[in-house]
């Protein structure tokens, strides 16, 4: 399709009104092709940046949020490109995917993790590094024995060191295959494999089933919203529970603040990456972090409640509160723009709304708090829409009263909430 399209072009920019045909081989007439294309020009520029080693890989941790150890890293591709810059890889990859050179570049990112792997190991930082790999790398013919060879030049590495990322969504291209293929690199390799994006997929269940997976990711995008949006909590709970009922482990992407955190030790999630841990970092910075990291204390804290006990419950429920106004306090600055993302308005798909519903039903509960939690909340949501309806449309007299009236609200609700605790 890609030639045909060329071929069009060509037709129209020669006067339009007739055809062209495209075609490699040299002696037939009516040949395009002679100028490269913009895509050939940029994969010849990715190619010749291989060569002159313009790559590099930058790792993030993965740190488990309970105890505070570090368990491992993912391994990221970048371009230091000699005009543009430092490109993460969403600026280059794609031009390479479904070409010979995308394998290049995979094998790349492979030797150079081990190589790094071994300096690590000379340090005395033993770690488990994630390399992300395609399901077109995954079914090269050469892909096992290369793994093999990289075993057998760097014995000092052991196979768990390494880990394959693969994404749920692209494993759908051939399910089969690739799922013979991380069969072998465990099974004869003792390589571990984890599944990337969990959740974005609609065959999440066939994927556990079916694949030699030993850890689920949870999509980032459902952990940065779910202190706001129940539904991306309730895809945080349901990807935890089922990673759980297939005895795979499980880590959180998207940790960007420290509530989140909180939550997921309260939803049972202790494995977990994001830029409130640590952002993605050359390999030489690596060993300092890792010398100094220490979880926050708030983290600790959260580890005294199993597991969605009432009282854990109520604190997950005010921890939400502060985050929820403290969203909207970072909304009403100056520098953000009016048609900025506020969190969830509607009083009713709140967490708490949700929690509200939910009890609503049950006769032990005391009328009384519930009541009282239901009137603060009506008013709380009724000055955030009035703060958002004056911030859009630059309105900013009487602005600091109603982020104060704000706030009493949502403290009345935390005390209630803890008075709810205390009668538990």
């Amino acid at each position: 399709l890609r030639h045909a399209d060329q071929a069009m072009y060509q037709a129209k920019a020669d006067g339009r009104n007739r055809y062209r045909i495209y075609e490699h081989l040299a002696g037939l007439p009516c040949v395009v092709n002679q100028r490269p294309s913009r895509m050939e020009l940029a994969l010849g520029e990715v190619g010749q940046g291989l060569v002159q080693n313009q790559f590099c890989l930058y790792y993030q941790p993965k740190v488990n949020i309970k105890t505070g150890e570090i368990i491992g890293l993912e391994a990221l591709i970048r371009w230091q490109h000699p005009e543009l810059g430092l490109l993460p890889p969403n600026e280059f990859l794609p031009l390479i995917e479904n070409t010979s050179l995308e394998i290049d570049v995979s094998n790349w990112v492979l030797r150079q993790t081990f190589k790094q792997l071994q300096r690590w190991n000379k340090l005395g930082l033993r770690l488990q590094v994630s390399v992300n790999i395609s399901p077109r790398h995954l079914q090269w013919p050469d892909f096992i024995r290369t793994l093999e060879i990289l075993l057998l030049e760097y014995p000092q590495i052991s196979s768990a060191q390494l880990e394959l990322e693969v994404l749920e969504s692209s494993v759908l291209e051939d399910l089969v295959s690739v799922g013979e293929t991380l069969k072998q690199c465990y099974r004869e390799l003792g390589i571990s494999s984890a599944l990337d994006d969990f959740g974005t997929g609609y065959s999440s269940l066939a994927h556990l089933r079916h694949l030699t997976i030993n850890t689920v990711k949870i999509d980032q995008s459902f952990v940065r919203n779910m202190l706001d949006d129940p539904d991306d909590m309730a895809i945080v709970e349901s990807v935890i529970a089922l990673a759980r009922a297939f005895k795979r482990e499980v880590v959180a992407e998207g940790l960007e603040d420290i509530e989140h955190g909180v939550f997921l030790i309260g939803l049972g999630c202790y494995a977990a990456q994001g830029r409130f841990i640590a952002a993605p970092m050359p390999a030489d910075e690596v060993q300092d972090w890792a010398k100094h990291y220490q979880n926050p204390p708030t983290w600790s804290q959260a580890n005294k409640h199993p597991p969605n006990s009432w009282q854990n419950q109520l604190e997950l429920l005010a921890l939400q509160q502060h985050y929820w106004q403290r969203s909207i306090e970072q909304c009403l600055q100056p520098k953000t723009p009016r048609q900025a993302q506020w969190p969830i308005l509607n009083a009713k798909k709140s967490h708490l709304g949700k929690w509200l519903e939910r009890l609503g039903n049950q006769h032990h509960i005391d009328a009384r708090l519930l009541e009282q939690i239901m009137q603060a909340q009506a008013q709380q949501h009724v000055l955030a829409a009035k703060l958002q309806r004056s911030h859009r449309n630059g309105e900013f007299s009487g602005v600091g009263e109603d982020v104060e009236q704000l706030r009493v609200a949502t403290l009345t609700i935390v005390q209630l909430l803890a008075e709810f605790e205390l009668l538990a």
